[in-house]
């Protein structure tokens, strides 16, 4: 296939929209531009648009895919050997995964390439200084997301200021408190909004244990709570996503309850098992893959603001409800008086 001849106008739109990767209002007039050239990626511009404002049809949706994968070398000039897992919206990248082992030429392609400066959610599969360099770089201002593999990478990244005020931090290791405490006090995440992280094992803590008023080691499992009253203390987070290793962990969720009164968070959630949320002075309590006596028992641990809740209830035998009435579901519209409770 003959390459084609560069275009000095058509280079200048695309590094136009480099400069400004969330100005909608560049990608269109590059979209003009090749259009009437009669380049395909003209159309498969104004596709995407459509499809981004939901007025894409199936068919229209068929024929983005199709120029895509016909297209998607050219298009991408390369990047697909530093970036997988690509996602794009209104033509250009927005969400990718760093590939492992990058030569230093292929970073050095990343790092100047129009096409990668408009990623906007980005995580590694390994390579961890490219995450590091790449979200230092100053030309990438719509990073709004990072996802982190280790403590040596959060490290790093505590250190660089990261361009375009990081709104969202998905820790993909179980974080000690000192990274926490770094996590509220560094300069880096002054903008941050969201915070994701594994929890590790942990218990309720003994009473002798209660009796102790200091700070968990490095090494001591994090509470949940303890997590959250830390983090309340940078007022620009307002959700806090935990995840845990089983799911129907109604101890976490008590833990967690016993602090959400004093927490500023808008939302907290733990996947697989709860979500609180606030908003318009009312509070939603989602709670899930619990069993009816659960349900029944954390009734009286539910924050007071709490107005609305949805109970999934999980499968278990019927020898295993340990209720009095024959009718769990009574028991438990009767533990839940006064909140308005939908059962599932």
């Amino acid at each position: 296939m003959t390459a084609k001849a560069p275009d000095p106008e058509v280079d200048a739109a695309i590094a136009a929209v480099a400069e400004g990767p969330l100005d909608e209002g560049r990608r269109r007039v590059l979209a003009d531009l090749l259009l009437e050239r009669g380049d395909p990626r003209g159309e498969f511009l104004v596709l995407q648009f459509l499809i981004a404002a939901r007025q894409g049809s199936g068919p229209m949706r068929q024929r983005a895919e199709e120029l895509w994968r016909r297209h998607r070398h050219e298009w991408m000039a390369g990047l697909e050997s530093c970036l997988t897992e690509l996602e794009l919206e209104n033509g250009f990248p927005v969400s990718a995964s760093i590939r492992p082992g990058l030569k230093a030429a292929q970073l050095d392609q990343l790092l100047a390439s129009p096409m990668a400066a408009t990623l906007q959610r980005l995580d590694s599969q390994g390579d961890e200084q490219a995450l590091v360099r790449v979200a230092s770089a100053p030309r990438f201002c719509a990073l709004d997301t990072l996802t982190v593999r280790s403590e040596p990478t959060f490290l790093a990244l505590a250190e660089h200021a990261v361009p375009g005020r990081l709104r969202r931090l998905r820790l993909a290791f179980v974080p000690t408190w000192p990274r926490l405490t770094q996590l509220v006090s560094a300069s880096t995440f002054e903008g941050l909004q969201s915070v994701s992280f594994r929890l590790a094992d942990w218990a309720p803590p003994t009473r002798q244990f209660l009796r102790h008023s200091q700070e968990p080691s490095g090494s001591t499992p994090l509470s949940p709570g303890k997590a959250l009253e830390l983090l309340a203390r940078r007022p620009s987070i307002t959700e806090v996503h935990l995840s845990a290793a089983t799911f129907g962990d109604a101890a976490l969720f008590q833990d967690v309850a016993r602090v959400w009164p004093h927490v500023p968070f808008e939302r907290v959630t733990c996947a697989g098992t709860f979500e609180l949320v606030r908003e318009a002075g009312a509070t939603t309590l989602t709670l899930q893959n619990l069993g009816w006596r659960a349900l029944i028992d954390l009734r009286r641990v539910v924050p007071p603001d709490v107005t609305r809740a949805r109970l999934m209830v999980k499968r278990e035998p019927r020898a295993a409800w340990s209720v009095d009435e024959n009718d769990p579901r009574a028991a438990l519209a009767a533990a839940w008086a006064g909140i308005d409770v939908t059962t599932m």
